[in-house]
């Protein structure tokens, strides 16, 4: 399992470079590399990575697909500043992260409650009330 957290890039085929972090532990095919910051920096390590990952893409090779390769990951350079920078920037980043991730969460919630009552409500099956009660009974 890759740990919450953990900066994923898609390594080879059409979306080559694509990367996200990940707001809860998950599994992933091995078409992707997954990167956990061994120091619990995992906001910086995101953060650099966004940064490197042109180059990172530009330098893929393949005779089929433009791969990422461990190599390529391994020739990429970043500036690295001294511990206590890197802690105060988690410090700031994490709030800003997180509030991202509820979002998403949140959105999704709301996406969902959609599907499921806007059928209803227009086929007459439920009322805007009946939708109402259960929309609270959710929360």
């Amino acid at each position: 399992m890759v740990p919450k957290s953990a900066t994923v890039v898609v390594a080879r085929g059409a979306t080559t470079g694509r990367f996200c972090m990940f707001g809860r532990e998950m599994a992933m095919n091995q078409t992707c590399y997954a990167l956990a910051p061994l120091q619990g920096r995992a906001f910086w390590l995101n953060c650099v990575f966004a940064n490197l990952v042109d180059e990172l893409v530009h330098a893929a090779h393949g005779s089929v697909f433009n791969t990422i390769t461990t190599k390529t990951i391994e020739t990429a350079r970043a500036i690295i500043p001294y511990p206590a920078l890197l802690d105060g920037f988690e410090t700031v980043a994490d709030p800003l992260f997180n509030r991202v991730l509820t979002n998403i969460e949140e959105s999704q919630t709301l996406a969902a409650t959609c599907d499921f009552l806007l059928p209803k409500l227009m086929s007459g099956e439920i009322r805007v009330r009946d939708a109402e009660k259960l929309a609270e009974a959710a929360q």
